[in-house]
């Protein structure tokens, strides 16, 4: 397999981008219930604080594996097939398959951003453009890796945290 991806360098950016959907759908998972859960953890603390019972929050855990996510409009519930990133958007022309109310465009818009982020980058470090990221420790093709960090002594002792 790794063979597969030195040799093809197109296999290897759109294996890339395909996660990094994935990635955004996960990241609108989190643009949109990381202001929630803060909030409802704000007013707990505040209702703590004032020694008053706390305002009505919905019931039930709340993070960014529960609930699974459902309409806006409607709250059914949103199959596996539904929620394929930016391929699903399209099947159901952008609406909700149950109630029909239009979804936001923001969802496959965020999915699409950031897999052509992330082929981007993962094309500039194959083809050895510099993808803005400055280094005292450089190739000689004037790129550097997170393995050549690791073997620098100057910053093995930093990166032994990143990885």
């Amino acid at each position: 397999m790794l063979d597969l991806l030195a040799e093809s360098p197109a296999i290897f950016v759109a294996i890339a981008f395909a996660f990094a959907l994935i990635i955004g759908s996960f990241l609108n998972v989190v643009i949109y219930r990381l202001p929630i859960m803060m909030e409802r953890e704000w007013r707990a603390q505040c209702a703590e604080l004032a020694e008053t019972p706390a305002p009505d929050l919905p019931e039930g855990r709340f993070n960014l594996v529960v609930p699974l996510s459902r309409c806006p409009s409607c709250g059914t519930r949103i199959t596996a097939w539904q929620n394929i990133p930016v391929l699903s958007y399209l099947v159901l022309g952008g609406r909700c398959g149950a109630c029909k109310a239009a979804i936001s465009a923001r969802y496959p818009i965020v999915e699409v951003m950031t897999a052509l982020l992330v082929a981007v980058v993962a094309h500039g470090e194959l083809v050895g453009v510099d993808v803005g990221i400055e280094s005292d420790h450089v190739h000689a093709e004037g790129h550097r890796t997170p393995r050549d960090l690791v073997a620098d002594p100057a910053h093995a002792q930093n990166a032994e945290g990143l990885l």
